[in-house]
C-alpha cells in the first residue's frame, strides 16, 4: 500500500479555489445565441417584410444572455422572431391569438412554428380580468 501526502501552502490553496471558482463563473455564463431578430408588423423597428416567410434568414440578433430563439405566430398573420430566455428545443405554446415555439440553436428560428400541434388551445382568456389561465400542464405541446 502507497500512500501519497500531498500539501498545499495556503496560498496555492487559495489560487486554487480562485481558479476553480472562475472556471464556474465562466462556464455558467455561456448562454448565449444568435437568433434571426424581426418583425412583420410594419409598427415595429425591426420591420423585415420577409419576416413572416417560412425558412426566413435575415436580420441577425446576437443575445450573449439568451439561451433560445422565439418565433411567434399570430392570427393575424403577424410574425415576431426574437431571442429569449427559459425554454427547451421544440416547446409549443398556445395564447389568445397566438402560437409560439422555441428552439435552441444558433440562427434555428426560421420556421413558423409548423412541428406545434394547436389544435387545442393550452390556455383560455379572461376578458374580465386580462388574465391568461392555463388549462393543463399536460396540454403543453412539444
Amino acid at each position: 500500500t502507497v500512500i501519497l501526502s500531498v500539501s498545499f501552502s495556503t496560498t496555492a490553496m487559495k489560487k486554487l479555489l480562485q481558479s476553480a471558482l472562475l472556471v464556474a463563473a465562466v462556464a455558467g455564463s455561456l448562454a448565449q445565441i444568435y437568433c434571426y431578430d424581426c418583425s412583420s408588423d410594419e409598427s415595429f423597428d425591426d420591420y423585415d417584410p420577409n419576416c413572416g416567410n417560412n425558412n426566413y434568414q435575415g436580420r441577425v440578433d446576437f443575445c450573449p444572455d439568451c439561451d433560445c430563439c422565439r418565433t411567434e405566430v399570430n392570427d393575424d398573420g403577424s410574425v415576431y422572431r426574437f431571442s429569449d430566455v427559459g425554454n427547451t428545443d421544440g416547446t409549443c405554446w398556445k395564447g389568445k391569438d397566438f402560437v409560439a415555439c422555441w428552439c435552441t440553436d444558433d440562427y434555428c428560428d426560421t420556421g413558423l412554428c409548423e412541428h406545434c400541434d394547436v389544435e387545442e388551445p393550452v390556455v383560455t382568456y379572461d376578458n374580465s380580468t386580462n388574465i391568461v389561465i392555463l388549462i393543463s400542464q399536460e396540454n403543453y405541446l412539444n
